[in-house]
């Protein structure tokens, strides 16, 4: 009687033991940190105001002011007629560094447009971001 009580009072002392090693743990795989929020900017920035251009065509810089995702980014830039809506010229950007440097033509003159860049990451395509701005040929 004195043998089996030994057995179970050794038993319950080792089933926790038995118990915590089975249990799958966190293991060696690192954490994927998750992806910033895209963040842009335009560089000059025109603001509230509409951006001048002195001729035919207006440049300007797309930053990327959060962490470049890892696989890049894609996206279009569009220019409108403010008037009616009208797509005046449209082209497609794609990146892993920043700034990108963007050139609208066909600006007509004394016409406001409307330019708009899209964006989104590469690694997780709903990470999206936008800006607008007017433009007009002065």
């Amino acid at each position: 009687m004195l043998l089996r009580r030994i057995n179970v009072f050794v038993f319950i002392l080792a089933l926790p033991l038995l118990i915590v090693s089975c249990s799958k743990g966190s293991g060696d795989t690192p954490q994927t940190p998750s992806e910033e929020n895209l963040v842009i900017s335009i560089d000059p920035d025109p603001g509230s105001a509409i951006a001048k251009a002195l001729g035919a065509n207006y440049d300007f810089k797309l930053k990327i002011n959060s962490k470049m995702p890892d696989q890049g980014i894609e996206g279009t830039v569009q220019f409108r007629k403010e008037a009616d809506n009208s797509l005046i010229s449209s082209q497609n950007i794609s990146s892993t560094t920043t700034p990108i440097n963007i050139i609208i033509s066909n600006i007509a003159l004394n016409e406001v447009g409307v330019v708009t860049v899209t964006i989104k990451s590469k690694t997780k395509p709903g990470n999206t971001a936008s800006k607008s701005f007017k433009l007009a040929r002065k």
